[in-house]
């Protein structure tokens, strides 16, 4: 059976690393005509080599393409010696979309994508201008201007242009570090956009630790199920572990389960439900007094389910 020109090739690749050598490009494209040796390295690098990472970039690998950003500035192939997971065109595609060098959606579907690589005239200027006094985000200015400017190349040319406080401080910032400006803006950029991340990510986890807590405050150490607490070595527990394990409940479901259980509970299996809650001690009496207790305590269990 013959081999398609993608099985040649990476069967050419393949003959050299199992030897513990770099690829002879040029002898594998002999193989594959209409193919040049710089083909075959892009390919290589961007799609074949098994050791290239595809799909959704993490929460860490961001952070450290920004520190790596904030590092080099916007050169691509230093940074991708660093992170040698990633395809180049993949780091630069991320970093760019970062760092707002490309059109969004919404941009590029009015400019066609072409995006504007020409001296800005004095009537931009002055859209710019009066829209950033206005108040207007940047990705609203750029299209308004409808000239197919990504909004780093607006905020670049905003640092130049106005006058306000707050451009004239953040140009001085910027002149002031001696480098060039397209660099020094590029090092900021990856900063405040690194420093938005950062908050994120510290919101997931203390909403994350917040579900859990919950949900672990009610746990019973003998249930299979942590997020309703059943009388522990009773026939309830086992046709609940039988119904219910293998089965994820919604929590306005659950809540309905605890009720209905509740409900068929005697007086001292109740005790017992809320013994296994841990909530404020055993309850050792049956006095009005301690059953206004427990209610309050399941109230409390239930507001923290539904919540």
């Amino acid at each position: 059976n013959s081999l398609n020109p993608a099985q040649i090739f990476r069967q050419g690749v393949n003959s050299y690393l199992e030897k513990g050598v770099s690829p002879y490009y040029e002898a594998i494209v002999m193989k594959l005509p209409d193919r040049s040796v710089k083909q075959a390295k892009e390919r290589w690098k961007n799609s074949l080599n098994p050791v290239i990472k595809k799909g959704e970039w993490s929460d860490e690998e961001l952070v450290t393409l920004l520190d790596l950003i904030m590092e080099k500035g916007q050169n691509w192939t230093h940074i991708q010696m660093v992170l040698k997971n990633r395809a180049m065109h993949c780091i630069k595609s991320k970093g760019r979309k970062l760092l707002g060098e490309t059109m969004t959606k919404k941009l590029s579907k009015l400019c066609k994508g072409k995006c504007s690589k020409k001296v800005w005239s004095a009537e931009e200027d002055k859209v710019l201008v009066e829209q950033h006094l206005k108040g207007e985000n940047l990705e609203q200015i750029c299209i308004m201007l409808e000239s197919g400017r990504p909004a780093a190349q607006a905020d670049r040319r905003l640092l130049k242009v106005c006058k306000c406080p707050t451009c004239s401080h953040r140009s001085r910032e910027l002149n002031h570090s001696g480098e060039d400006f397209k660099l020094s803006w590029t090092r900021q950029k990856a900063y405040e956009v690194k420093q938005q991340l950062l908050t994120k990510m510290r919101q997931k986890v203390v909403a994350e630790s917040n579900i859990n807590i919950t949900q672990n405050r009610f746990m019973n150490n003998n249930s299979n199920y942590p997020g309703v607490a059943i009388p522990p070595h009773s026939h309830s527990q086992m046709q609940f572990n039988n119904n219910y394990a293998q089965a994820p409940i919604s929590p306005h479901t659950e809540l309905e389960n605890v009720r209905n259980r509740v409900h068929h509970l005697d007086i001292k299996d109740e005790r017992r439900y809320f013994d296994g809650m841990n909530i404020n001690g055993p309850v050792n009496t049956t006095s009005p007094e301690e059953e206004s207790k427990e209610s309050l305590l399941f109230n409390e269990f239930e507001q923290a389910i539904l919540d």
